[in-house]
């Protein structure tokens, strides 16, 4: 027993045995899926703007007779991200393989840094359940082998986490810096996030002794400087001090006389000359639309109008709606339209981590002032999103977050009654 506990420290101890232990062992299980449920090809969204960016260096989303729409409709990382593969000239079948490979590579190194923040509550034994829980997790396995910016921003919040928690308890100012450019990726991947920054930068400087704001304005400072070549694009080019103009449709999608929890179900793929609606009255106003290089803009505050319009005219339908999408997204969807979402393998961890996790965040969270960032990011995200709509792959925005909170849970019970 003694010589067990003997190697068992070793192995702990052993750094850079335990991170190429942990890199191996995802990577092994998530190249098989690749191969199997991986996508065999690029579509939507991602298909039209990087085929502008190969065939016509324009990044656009939307043209109309060869006049292509300086693109605000989507975040650019992940577009950039494809298009950096599609420039080493492989075919496309190979390309492909590359970029669902190098997901899986950073889905793997996401794993190291979320054992390394378990590490700061946890115990190794349990640290090392966790870090296995969430490399095995069945709907993140599948994720890596989509065309999908989900990866890469669940690797990206790992390491926001990572770096926020270091900036609250080390005087280092380098963690401001690493925070900083990692926001700065993570606002280019999903604009919602630049809320999730100010709010958790916010809660620093209120509730840490060590977050002067000397490390606030830092961190600030490095996130602007990561913005700043597309701000500047879209500066001077549309004069708009944003990163993407898509929350008036996002809204609308989510708060209309037709749509549910998921969003607008007759409207859910959206081809290249920009979303339909339903009727022909707002087709009409949408093809009234002047069309200039501020398309994006206008027609992003013509549905955040139509949305505004929706919400005055039948403030308790989407109130109920509001809530339906929250408790949706804090369990799970009772009515989701979307292929195999009620695979046992599926629903029963989402179940159980959606329940351990809040009963963790309500009962458990006066323990740790710093696990009260996590509970409250995980329930903020679930404010923010229920604004919009919610899709199944949302779920894995908040489950590193969960399984910290659920992590939490099981260490008390075990002290408790072990």
């Amino acid at each position: 027993m003694k010589l067990s506990k003997y190697y068992l420290e070793k192995f702990f101890d052993n750094q850079k045995f335990l991170i190429s232990i942990i890199i191996i062992i995802s990577l092994i299980v998530r190249i098989p899926v690749i191969h199997f449920y991986g996508d065999n090809r690029l579509d939507h969204e991602w298909l039209v703007i990087v085929n502008n960016l190969i065939n016509h260096n324009e990044f656009a989303f939307r043209n109309f007779e060869n006049f292509y729409v300086p693109n605000l409709y989507m975040p650019p990382l992940y577009a950039w991200f494809i298009y950096i593969f599609k420039l080493l000239n492989l075919n496309d079948a190979d390309s492909l393989t590359l970029i669902l490979f190098v997901q899986a590579v950073l889905a793997s190194i996401s794993m190291v840094a979320f054992y390394f923040i378990c590490k700061r509550f946890f115990t190794n034994n349990l640290s090392l359940i966790l870090t296995a829980l969430f490399c095995f997790w069945p709907s993140y396995l599948y994720a890596c082998g989509q065309i999908s910016s989900i990866t890469l921003y669940i690797f990206l919040i790992i390491l926001f986490l990572y770096f926020i928690l270091n900036v609250s308890s080390r005087p280092n100012y380098k963690y401001s810096v690493y925070l900083g450019i990692v926001s700065g990726l993570s606002i280019l991947l999903r604009g919602e996030f630049i809320l999730i920054f100010i709010f958790s930068l916010i809660y620093l400087f209120i509730f840490y002794k060590n977050v002067n704001f000397k490390k606030i304005i830092l961190a600030l400072l490095v996130t602007c400087l990561v913005l700043s070549p597309y701000l500047y694009r879209n500066v001077t080019e549309l004069s708009t001090f944003s990163i993407t103009k898509s929350i008036g449709f996002n809204l609308w999608k989510g708060n209309n006389p037709y749509s549910n929890v998921e969003g607008d179900l007759k409207n859910r793929l959206v081809d290249e000359h920009g979303p339909r609606s339903f009727d022909e009255k707002m087709e009409n106003k949408i093809n009234d639309i002047q069309i200039d290089k501020y398309y994006d803009i206008s027609l992003d505050n013509f549905f955040l109008q139509e949305t505004l319009k929706n919400i005055q005219n039948e403030p308790e339908r989407y109130v109920k709606l509001y809530i339906k999408k929250f408790i949706s997204f804090l369990f799970i969807d009772l009515n989701s339209s979307f292929k195999n979402y009620y695979h046992p393998l599926h629903v029963i961890p989402l179940i159980i981590i959606s329940v351990t996790s809040l009963i963790s965040a309500i009962l458990l969270i006066k323990d740790s002032k710093t696990l009260n960032l996590i509970s409250i990011l995980y329930l903020f995200y679930i404010f923010i999103f229920s604004f919009f709509f919610i899709l199944p792959r949302y779920n894995l925005i908040i489950l590193p977050m969960q399984i910290l909170l659920t992590g939490k849970l099981i260490n008390k019970l075990y002290n408790k009654f072990i």
